[in-house]
């Protein structure tokens, strides 16, 4: 039978045990707080949810139906505005905090910022924006906000970027597995060099 958890290093040095399967949070509008409930009873051992994705997204009812020892994985849709690198920082922090209220949980097993923007999509490297919002999360894991943080969705090269940075380290990407993109053999790679 096959682990259904992988051990992932902290920046602390312990070790978080990560579920394999993920219980997916969006779309379930009304019915979030019934369907995540059912989904604990049959077994599953983490939640996913994303703050700032409201049309997709019901945080308090996924709080209402946590229950002890599972693990909660909080993305962080900070929204670049082409604003200053500071304000980013202070969203995303801010953002992560009313997510983790909502919730009704002080910390939790994995915090990723959703992105990158649009800017280092296009150039090809991070903006400022996204290195100030990644430190918010490095910030919130300084303070015991979560036990592991990481993103979502970033294109390799630019999570290469990331991973140069100092401070608490990345630790988790999420992302579509494609077949048209040879089920993210890329992405794959960079996993196992890091």
């Amino acid at each position: 039978r096959a682990p259904r958890f992988v051990e992932v290093p902290a920046p602390n040095g312990t070790l978080v045990r990560v579920p394999k399967l993920i219980y997916a949070t969006a779309h379930k509008r009304h019915r979030t707080h019934e369907l995540v409930a059912k989904a604990f009873r049959a077994g599953f051992q983490g939640v996913d949810t994303a703050h700032g994705e409201r049309k997709r997204y019901n945080e308090s009812a996924v709080g209402e139906a946590l229950v002890d020892g599972v693990f909660v994985q909080l993305k962080i849709h900070y929204a670049p505005t082409g604003g200053s690198s500071t304000d980013a920082g202070r969203r995303c922090y801010a953002a992560a905090r009313r997510g983790l209220a909502e919730l009704g949980v002080e910390r939790v097993g994995a915090m990723l910022l959703r992105g990158p923007s649009e800017e280092a999509r296009q150039t090809g490297t991070l903006s400022q924006e996204d290195v100030q919002a990644w430190r918010s999360l490095q910030r919130l894991s300084e303070e015991g906000r979560a036990d592991l943080i990481g993103v979502c969705n970033f294109p390799p090269a630019l999570l290469e970027e990331l991973l140069a940075l100092d401070g608490p380290p990345c630790r988790l990407h999420q992302t579509r597995v494609r077949a048209d993109r040879a089920f993210n053999g890329e992405d794959r790679a960079l996993a196992a060099k890091h």
